[in-house]
């Protein structure tokens, strides 16, 4: 039997998206923003559940915790 682990979630907007790791979300992030063509005003709200920590990600890509402080992916 097959069991997939979720270790983590990138929500985009309204949609959701298993993660195996903060640099999967940052890239996941990268790709949805290329593929609709989003520009900084325009791009939806991005947020990164990982290991029981939340993160956000910022249009240019970076990550940011709940304090402000950038991680490195």
């Amino acid at each position: 039997m097959n069991t997939l682990v979720q270790q983590g979630q990138i929500k985009i907007g309204r949609d959701t998206f298993a993660i195996g790791s903060l640099k999967e979300a940052v890239g996941c992030w990268i790709a949805a923003r290329e593929t609709y063509g989003w520009g900084a005003s325009d791009s939806p709200a991005v947020s990164v559940t990982f290991g029981g920590c939340k993160y956000r990600i910022s249009y240019n890509g970076r990550l940011w915790d709940r304090q402000g402080n950038e991680v490195l992916a």
